[in-house]
């Protein structure tokens, strides 16, 4: 990732953070890359290397204790293609994981610092070589605490073939 893109995901995931302080979610805190150094002189980093993949962006909870794992995309354009995801595998297993621990994953798309899209996933009709327009974000978007009380896993759209899920009509 390009050092400009770089920093325009922290800043998208700032912004994040506190859409979901305002709808609720309770402590909610970036999640960081675990980074070790190899090698210094005199104080500077010569080596370092990132350790393992992080499950998503932000992990909070909602009041009632259930875990929210949001997932923070700073895309300018007019939709969210699903190609931006697929970018970063091991979130896609992990909001996998939280769907099939009956826990909620979140999508966040920062257009701007005061446009925010903050869905539930899996996104209805969101596939391969699929993208999210901003009307669809609008209608899905949650943006209160009696929203996010609402949120949680569909009932009866599910994403993957987990014990939870067999059975169930397939999204893809």
């Amino acid at each position: 990732m390009a050092s400009s893109s770089k920093k325009l995901g922290n800043i998208g995931e700032g912004i994040a953070l506190n859409a979901l302080k305002r709808i609720g979610v309770l402590m909610p805190e970036e999640i960081g890359t675990p980074f070790t150094v190899t090698g210094h002189v005199r104080g500077k980093m010569l080596k370092g290397f990132f350790k393992e993949p992080v499950s998503g962006d932000i992990r909070g909870h909602r009041s009632d204790g259930v875990s929210i794992l949001a997932e923070v995309k700073t895309h300018q354009g007019k939709t969210l293609p699903w190609s931006i995801l697929t970018k970063h595998g091991e979130h896609q297993a992990a909001r996998l994981d939280q769907h099939a621990a009956h826990a909620i994953s979140l999508l966040i798309w920062v257009r701007a610092y005061n446009e925010v899209y903050i869905m539930n996933w899996p996104v209805p009709g969101y596939a391969p070589r699929k993208s999210i327009t901003l009307e669809k974000a609008e209608q899905l978007s949650i943006r209160t605490k009696g929203d996010l009380d609402m949120a949680g896993p569909y009932e009866n759209v599910h994403i993957c073939n987990c014990e939870a899920c067999t059975g169930q009509k397939s999204l893809f």
